[in-house]
């Protein structure tokens, strides 16, 4: 797994989010994710099928 970052609630309204994945994945050649909800915010990493959180 690898770590895109966590963002607030503003940067998820701006879309922030969705272009850090996107570049990640087109960096990493990783095409799913994994999230986490935390008290700062929402975690995302990128990740290959075995690593995938699909619940």
């Amino acid at each position: 797994m690898v770590l895109v970052g966590t963002f607030n609630e503003d940067e998820l309204r701006a879309k922030k989010d969705k272009e850090a994945v996107e570049y990640k994945m087109k960096e990493t050649g990783l095409k799913y994710t994994h999230t986490k909800m935390t008290k700062k915010g929402l975690t995302i990493w990128v990740c290959n099928v075995d690593e995938a959180d699909f619940t």
